[in-house]
């Protein structure tokens, strides 16, 4: 509805509030317009915009009265406060209005979500010049005859406006050339004329097309969170700054549902960058940015890429490497939304790229990779303690440490898929505290764990693993139940002795029988198989030796290292 006599002017000066409040206003007339640009009506993020915008000009207008705003070209002025400066013309609510005639709108009392909708559905319809039969704001607003929301226009414009004059205009014939010019071959030359007007040159076509394109493949939430990080540093009141946290949050699960991680990408960079920047000057909004970071990271907020994740079957090496980006920029909390997942990956490079990414933000904080794994089914506890092992290669001494003891855990668990990737995550270590807690993994009751400890002691030619084995050994502790046990012991010692085992061995296959406990013929056997399987010289001449011994038990157990095959 057009105001013609209506006194703008206030009776008293605004206060510093009132200023700020209204801006706060025009600043979700803006995100509500480009929401309503781009998704559909019913869409929850155009409802939520439209609604937040009415609960807070309803309050204003409680509060203040009518909201008057006087319009100029660059910018939004509230009782001579500028408000809405330095944004781009074709898309400045400010100059639109101006452009078309718009001196001053006022909001008044009663106005309703439905009236602020059609509001900006008609600025949002002229953000392009349209031709004179397209009509302009102003007719619109006209027309539709929004009761609670005025507007006064300049007069001059319509005033001025030079009317067409055909008077002028030159009707009478032209001779010849005219006057042949109304035959039936004249029509059809006029016709060919207009149709050769209207066809596109080759790189007009091209240049066509390009648009287009440009325009279907145009990714609208890109400029949202754009222009909605930009809004958010002008916050200034904790509830709004929440809201439009939300906002942000429902656009980046819709543009995750896309599985576009490079456009995701950039915008989490940007929202460190804005995090970077409260934490060094002590902002009150880091508790906002940090709270919104763990709920983009958790189970609602990565429902899409879970979705995406059990579906893909890519190897493509840009993708993966965007997608490990993604989740490295996440929350370590993303640990407890993406781990149940794993199992059900199909992808080995997707694989690769999450367990590289989770072990990355579990280098920041190990709490919920270890929640994860003393919390799960076995098979995602193995998951767990896969990345934990890729984990321990970036921490400190310190917190390996930490790291190490859930490892010896989960070697001790009741799941074999959970002791297996335990077990080998361990036989990746290099720290001496290892090898004490693998032996008793040498008697696993799964076959492919006993193999696995038993190589991995083979291989090792450490003073560590060495002794281990020995102090193991000589606990003396074992029964004949233990016969198996004790055997692999001995040849694991075999596998990766030095001169100090040729010793060891040597006293234990030839001492006195009471020196070497109940199963004295367990351990002579042990140490003749041991001495079989090392390449010293002397352990040849050392089993030669025993073979013509006094001692009958010393010979058997020389004949049966020679006979018999590893214990494994």
């Amino acid at each position: 509805m057009e105001q013609q006599d209506s006194h703008l002017q206030p009776a008293t000066a605004p206060g510093k509030n009132q200023v700020h409040e209204a801006e706060q206003i025009v600043t979700r007339f803006l995100l509500a317009a480009k929401n309503l640009n781009l998704y559909p009506d019913d869409h929850a993020i155009s409802r939520r915009s439209i609604q937040d915008l009415h609960e807070k000009l309803t309050a204003f207008i409680n509060r203040y009265g009518d909201l008057s705003l006087e319009v100029f070209k660059t910018h939004l002025e509230y009782e001579g406060q500028q408000l809405l400066p330095g944004t781009d013309p074709e898309q400045n609510l400010a100059y639109l209005c101006y452009r078309d005639g718009i001196q001053w709108l006022i909001f008044s009392e009663g106005v309703s979500d439905t009236e602020l909708e059609e509001f900006l559905k008609i600025v949002n319809t002229h953000q392009v010049m349209e031709e004179e039969t397209q009509g302009d704001i102003v007719t619109n607003l006209w027309e539709a005859d929004l009761f609670n929301i005025q507007y006064r226009t300049n007069e001059k414009i319509w005033e001025n406006e030079p009317l067409l004059d055909l008077s002028s205009l030159d009707t009478a014939p032209r001779g010849e050339p005219f006057a042949a010019a109304t035959g039936p071959e004249s029509v059809e030359s006029a016709s060919a004329l207009d149709k050769e007007l209207w066809r596109l040159a080759p790189e007009e076509i091209e240049k066509t097309q390009s648009m287009a394109a440009r325009e279907e493949s145009r990714n609208f939430n890109e400029d949202v969170f754009e222009v909605l990080l930009v809004i958010l540093a002008e916050q200034r009141v904790h509830q709004d700054y929440a809201n439009l946290l939300e906002i942000i949050y429902e656009c980046f699960v819709d543009e995750l549902a896309k599985w576009d991680f490079p456009r995701i990408n950039g915008f989490l960079r940007s929202f460190y960058a804005t995090r970077r920047a409260y934490e060094a000057d002590g902002h009150w909004a880091l508790p906002y940015l940090d709270d919104f970071l763990r709920k983009i990271s958790g189970p609602h907020g990565l429902s899409p890429l879970n979705t995406y994740l059990t579906k893909i079957n890519t190897q493509d090496p840009k993708q993966l490497k965007a997608l490990e980006e993604m989740i490295g920029l996440l929350a370590p909390e993303s640990i407890l939304s993406l781990g149940p997942t794993l199992p059900k990956v199909k992808s080995s490079g997707a694989r690769r790229a999450i367990v590289s990414a989770l072990a990355g933000l579990a280098k920041t904080d190990l709490r919920p990779l270890i929640h994860l794994f003393r919390n799960s089914q076995a098979a995602v506890a193995a998951e767990a303690i896969m990345i934990l092992s890729e984990t321990i290669t970036l921490l400190s001494e310190t917190r390996s440490r930490e790291a190490l003891a859930v490892l010896f855990e989960a070697s001790r668990s009741d799941a074999d898929s959970v002791r297996k990737s335990a077990v080998f995550a361990l036989t990746k270590q290099e720290s001496a505290e290892v090898y004490p807690r693998l032996i008793p993994s040498i008697a696993d009751s799964n076959p492919a764990i006993r193999k696995m400890v038993f190589r991995f002691f083979s291989r090792q030619r450490s003073p560590e693993a060495e002794a281990a084995l020995i102090k193991r050994i000589k606990k003396n502790d074992f029964t004949r139940k233990d016969a198996a046990f004790l055997q692999i012991l001995y040849q694991a010692l075999g596998s990766c002795g030095s001169r100090k085992t040729v010793d060891f061995l040597r006293t234990r296959l030839f001492a006195r029988p009471l020196r070497i406990g109940k199963v004295r013929a367990l351990h002579r056997a042990g140490s003749a198989m041991a001495l079989r399987r090392m390449e010293a010289p002397e352990s040849g001449a050392l089993l030669e030796k025993a073979s013509k011994s006094l001692w009958p038990t010393i010979r058997r157990a020389t004949r049966r290292a020679k006979e018999t095959g590893d214990e494994l």
